[in-house]
């Protein structure tokens, strides 16, 4: 499998840097829209996570570890 960044030029994806791929072959091509800000090295769940977090300066429950089923889904929390 060969993985490489693109970029859309309305009619076509145009790959960023140089792919060698033999000519005439089929290939089966599955298209992962990034974030506008994410330059395909990170990770994009764990920078909205740490965003989140920066978001709410310290205020977390203090059971959060504890309880997060409950904060997540609603259930009972633990004693």
């Amino acid at each position: 499998m060969i993985t490489f960044m693109a970029h859309s030029d309305g009619k076509a994806l145009v790959p960023d840097d140089q792919v060698e791929l033999p000519r005439g072959r089929k290939y089966r091509v599955t298209v992962d829209p990034m974030m506008e800000d994410d330059d395909g090295t990170g990770f994009p769940l764990l920078d909205m996570a740490v965003e989140l977090s920066q978001q709410m300066k310290g205020n977390y429950p203090a059971d959060l570890a504890k309880n997060h089923d409950h904060y997540l889904y609603g259930r009972p929390k633990r004693r």
